[in-house]
C-alpha cells in the first residue's frame, strides 16, 4: 500500500500535533526491533531542550528500555527550519496586517467621499461565534476584530470597541448603525455616549433580517399548530394553507411593502396590513381597500 503513495505527497511538512496521538499510533501499529513487542513504544518531549518551536523528542520502549532521541526539525547552519518558517510566517502576518489596514483606510475614505465628504457615516455590524448557542468563548465582530469572552456579551463589547476607536483610527463617526435586529449591542453604544452627549447614533434595520425573522416565526407558528384544527375545521398547513411557498410569498410581499414606502411610515404601515387583509379576502367578502393602486401591484 505504501508503494502507491506518490513521491510528492507533502509528507515532509510542519504540523501541530498532540504527542499522545503519536504515542497511540505507535502503540497500535509499531513493534520494537529489540523486543519485538507491540504496545511498548511511547514518545515524549524533553521540555528543557526547546529551541523556539523545535524540541527534543525521545522514542522509548517500555519493555526493552531502549530509547532514541532526535530534534523535531531539521537544521541548516545551526538554525532549525521550523523556527525559520515561524519567523517568515510572522512577517507575512505583519505584512498582511499593514495591507489590511491600508485597505480599510481606503474603504473609509471612499465611503466619506460618497457621503458628500461628511465623516459621519453609516456602518454595518455583526458578530459570529466559533460555536452556536451563546456558549462560545471565541468570536469575531464584523470581519476584522478577534474578540474573546462570553458570546452573550462579546458582540456588544466588540462593536462598542469599534465605535470607541473610529475617530482615532479612521477619523469618522458611525452615525448610523445597521445591525441584524439584535438591539443589545446598539443599546450598549447608545448608553455609553461614545462620541458626545448631543451626538445620537441612529439604528437602521436590515430589511433582509426583518423578512428572515418573519419567515422563521411563521414556520414556528405552523409547527406549533400542526396538530390543531382551525375554525374552518382544517389544519394550518397543506394545500392552499400556510405552506413554505406561501410563507415565501408573504416575505416577498412584505419586502415590497417596505421598500416601496421608505418615504412614509404611514404608507408602509398600510401596505403591510394590506397583505393581511388581502389574504383574508374572499369573493363574497373582498377586503382590498388597503391594496396599492399602482399598475404593478401584487395585490
Amino acid at each position: 500500500m505504501l508503494d502507491d503513495i506518490p513521491a510528492d505527497d507533502q509528507s515532509s511538512v510542519n504540523i501541530v500535533i498532540d504527542l499522545n496521538i503519536i504515542s497511540g499510533l505507535l502503540k497500535s501499529m509499531a513493534r520494537c526491533k529489540y523486543c519485538n513487542k507491540c504496545d511498548s513504544l511511547i514518545i515524549f518531549e524533553d521540555a528543557r531542550s526547546r529551541r523556539g518551536l523545535c524540541v527534543s523528542l525521545t522514542l522509548h520502549c517500555t519493555f526493552s528500555g531502549q530509547a532514541f532521541t532526535s530534534m523535531s526539525s531539521n537544521s541548516t547552519n545551526g538554525i532549525y527550519d521550523i523556527n525559520v518558517r515561524l519567523a517568515y510566517g510572522l512577517r507575512c502576518i505583519e505584512s498582511l496586517s499593514k495591507f489590511s489596514d491600508a485597505s480599510m483606510k481606503k474603504a473609509v475614505e471612499e465611503t466619506v467621499e460618497m457621503n458628500n465628504s461628511n465623516r459621519d457615516i453609516t456602518a454595518a455590524f455583526d458578530g459570529s461565534w466559533q460555536i452556536r448557542g451563546h456558549i462560545s468563548l471565541n468570536g469575531v465582530v464584523s470581519a476584522t476584530s478577534l474578540e474573546t469572552g462570553f458570546s452573550g456579551g462579546m458582540e456588544s463589547a466588540g462593536i462598542l470597541k469599534k465605535f470607541q476607536r473610529s475617530e482615532i483610527l479612521r477619523n469618522v463617526k458611525y452615525a448610523n448603525y445597521l445591525g441584524d435586529g439584535d438591539s443589545k449591542a446598539f443599546n450598549t453604544v447608545s448608553e455609553r455616549k461614545v462620541y458626545r452627549n448631543d451626538f445620537e447614533v441612529k439604528k437602521l434595520e436590515c430589511i433582509a433580517n426583518v423578512l428572515k425573522r418573519m419567515g422563521s416565526r411563521l414556520r414556528a407558528l405552523r409547527n406549533s399548530m400542526k396538530s390543531r384544527k382551525l375554525s374552518d375545521g382544517k389544519g394550518i398547513s397543506g394545500r392552499g394553507r400556510l405552506t413554505d411557498n406561501e410563507i415565501s410569498k408573504l416575505q416577498q410581499y412584505c419586502g415590497l411593502a417596505i421598500r416601496r414606502n421608505m418615504h412614509s411610515v404611514s404608507d408602509m404601515f398600510k401596505a403591510v396590513w394590506a397583505i393581511y387583509f388581502s389574504k383574508l379576502s374572499t369573493d363574497s367578502a373582498p377586503q382590498y381597500g388597503l391594496c396599492p393602486t399602482s399598475p404593478d401591484t401584487w395585490c
